[in-house]
């Protein structure tokens, strides 16, 4: 494979990485990066199960790659954690 600057990576590589926040939780492992022309989305398989969490791939959402370490570092924007609202919830 050809040297990849620091900032540059195969899809490849990302698949299967362990993925937590900035503050250490858990989160899952990266399943896909897939692009479908609005920009990168990296695609997590939760631990705790449930449907996976979607985030753009960009440095601000994932600022830490750490291949070293096979683990990333997600900052999601606000609410994407959360547990989706149920019929009945109160805004």
């Amino acid at each position: 494979r050809p040297d990849l600057s620091e900032d540059e990576f195969y899809a490849a590589d990302l698949i299967g990485l362990k993925a937590i926040t900035s503050a250490g939780q858990a989160l899952g492992r990266v399943t896909s990066l897939d692009d479908y022309g609005a920009g990168p989305l990296l695609e997590i398989a939760l631990d705790a199960g449930g449907v996976p969490l979607i985030v753009p791939f960009t440095k601000q959402v994932v600022p830490v790659i750490d291949m070293d370490g096979s683990q990333i570092t997600v900052d999601p924007p606000p609410g994407y954690l959360d547990p989706p609202k149920q019929a009945g919830d109160t805004p």
